[in-house]
């Protein structure tokens, strides 16, 4: 599979065959099927030769033929899946009255996410409990700053 927003030029997979027949060759890989341009092969390496966007490809057919030179080649066909990445939906500013707890119910696109607190100015702030992330009550004007609070919520499965 491919992580949803790989980008153009990494490296996806490293391909390798063993040559029964000879020894030393050494193995030249090359593409084909449906979707080899947007794939390249370097040496080994399998590449994405484009950026990668589940909304707008879920799947890729590709064949890799490896060959040594000398004798028969081999091919194998593969459908490499996008894996969708986990992005939340909740909105991201909310408003809190002074002295009252404010409770944000998190969403993501995909189900089955799991919401954990990765960074933020204020992250002390916050408590996370599943997907209910709660910001303490907080006296305003004993802030010394323009009292708005970040957080950084990542979601994952």
């Amino acid at each position: 599979s491919i992580a949803d927003s790989t980008t153009t030029g990494t490296t996806i997979a490293i391909i390798t065959a063993t040559d029964t027949d000879t020894t030393g060759e050494t193995m030249v890989y090359t593409l084909g099927g449906t979707d080899a341009n947007s794939f390249s092969i370097n040496g080994s390496q399998l590449k994405m030769a484009q950026n990668v966007v589940f909304a707008t490809k879920s799947n890729y057919s590709i064949s890799i033929t490896a060959s040594d030179g000398v004798n028969t080649s081999v091919a194998m066909n593969f459908t490499l899946s996008v894996n969708q990445d986990f992005a939340i939906t909740s909105s991201a500013t909310a408003t809190a009255t002074e002295k009252t707890d404010k409770i944000i119910n998190l969403t993501a696109n995909r189900t089955g996410a799991t919401f954990n607190i990765t960074g933020g100015a204020d992250k002390a702030k916050f408590t996370l409990n599943g997907a209910t992330l709660t910001f303490a009550a907080t006296d305003f004007e004993a802030r010394a700053d323009d009292n708005t609070y970040e957080v950084e919520i990542t979601a994952s499965k």
